[in-house]
């Protein structure tokens, strides 16, 4: 179920592992979702490190970016597995926090080992509940590729309403810039031009819901050496990954100055 942190299980460095990636460039930090680390109870706090968290939202109803929840997974809950453990934690997060657009599950490498079936019960509570719950389970080999692209597909099936609109652009950035983001989509709007943000930590399901309807895809830098677009640090990017996915235009930006 769902845990608080304590402080003496945080034992894993903060370099190491995925959920690095799971909570700033999947669905961990999505605006509306709210995010479960599946694990020991020291993971919540392990993945809550990487979010970024806006001003301005009411936690645990417009967002839950700096909410920390993790299952607190022990050995006794290793004897079916520990699907029981992560199937009470869903239904408990549902119920507290029934404004969520749905629910992220947050797992570690090592969570891999005791065969969780993680697809089996996303997929089970999904059709009994009608709300999206999506598992962001990437090991070593995991293509982000393949993650981005599970992310839209889910945003989209379960969408309320998709931001579209004629003049729609999706903003990405390198991993140094997530901050830029919402920044520069203020400057972005003043022009007329609707941005949605897309796996930048500040996107709503409704920004992945209508990506594909974009007629441009804007890849914010921090820093003016890393423009133009095809520089080394935008390949692989989210950025890269939306224009060949929907054969959009791709443009770098830097409004820092820098």
């Amino acid at each position: 179920m769902i845990a608080r942190h304590n402080g003496e299980a945080e034992v894993m460095p903060v370099e190491w592992g995925h959920f690095l990636s799971n909570s700033g460039m999947f669905w961990g930090s999505n605006l509306d979702i709210f995010s479960i680390a599946y694990g020991a109870v020291g993971c919540g706090a392990f993945a809550l490190t990487e979010r970024l968290h806006l001003p301005g939202f009411v936690q645990g109803v417009e967002s839950f970016t700096t909410l920390n929840a993790g299952t607190d997974l022990k050995s006794e809950d290793l004897e079916d597995n520990g699907n029981s453990k992560l199937a009470r934690a869903l239904d408990e997060a549902r119920e507290l926090f029934l404004l969520a657009r749905g629910i992220a599950i947050l797992t570690e490498e090592p969570i891999g080992l005791i065969n969780t079936d993680i697809a089996g019960i996303t997929k089970t509570k999904t059709k009994a509940t009608g709300q999206m719950i999506v598992a962001s389970s990437f090991g070593l080999a995991s293509s982000t590729e393949t993650a981005r692209r599970s992310a839209l597909k889910a945003a989209s099936l379960h969408r309320a309403t998709a931001k579209e609109g004629p003049y729609g652009v999706a903003l990405t950035h390198i991993a140094s810039a997530a901050g830029l983001v919402w920044i520069t989509s203020k400057l972005i709007r003043e022009i007329g031009l609707n941005p949605l943000h897309a796996f930048s930590g500040s996107s709503l399901t409704s920004d992945l819901a209508g990506i594909n309807q974009c007629k441009l895809i804007i890849g914010i830098s921090d820093n003016l050496r890393f423009i133009p677009a095809e520089h080394a640090f935008f390949v692989g990017s989210a950025g890269q990954s939306l224009h060949r996915l929907f054969r959009t235009p791709l443009a770098a930006v830097c409004f820092s100055g820098l």
